[in-house]
C-alpha cells in the first residue's frame, strides 16, 4: 500500500470510527523509513516553490510550534510593524538592500572563522 493510500485509509478509518491503532501498528516497522522519505520529498517540493510561497509556508510551520498566539504579543508586533513602515515612508530611516546585508553578514562570519 502506498503512503498516499495509507493516509487515505487512515482518514477513512477515522471518519468511520474504526480502530486506527491496528492500522498504524501494522506499519510501525516502516515508520522511520517512510517518514524520512516523506520529509525528503516534502522538502524537495517545498524548495521548488516561489520565494513568497516558501516564506508563507515557513511562517505557517513556525506558528504550529508556538501554539496559540498571544493577543498582546500580536498587537505589539502589529504596532511595531506600523511604526517601522511609517519611519520608512517618512524618510526617517533608509532600507538596506538584502544583497548588502548578506555580504556584511558573510564578511563577519569569515572574520570569526
Amino acid at each position: 500500500m502506498g503512503v498516499m493510500r495509507f493516509r487515505l485509509a487512515i482518514i477513512a478509518a477515522l471518519g468511520g470510527g474504526l480502530d486506527v491503532g491496528a492500522a498504524l501498528s501494522a506499519r510501525a516497522s516502516r515508520y522511520n523509513f517512510v517518514m524520512a522519505r516523506d520529509l525528503t520529498e516534502l522538502f524537495r517540493e517545498a524548495s521548488e516553490l516561489p520565494e513568497a510561497e516558501r516564506a508563507e509556508l515557513a511562517g505557517r510551520l513556525l506558528q504550529t510550534l508556538h501554539g496559540e498566539p498571544d493577543d498582546d504579543v500580536e498587537a505589539a508586533w502589529a504596532e511595531e510593524i506600523e511604526r517601522r513602515v511609517r519611519e520608512i515612508d517618512s524618510g526617517k530611516v533608509k532600507t538596506i538592500p538584502w544583497s548588502e546585508v548578506r555580504a556584511k553578514l558573510y564578511a563577519r562570519l569569515r572574520e570569526k572563522s
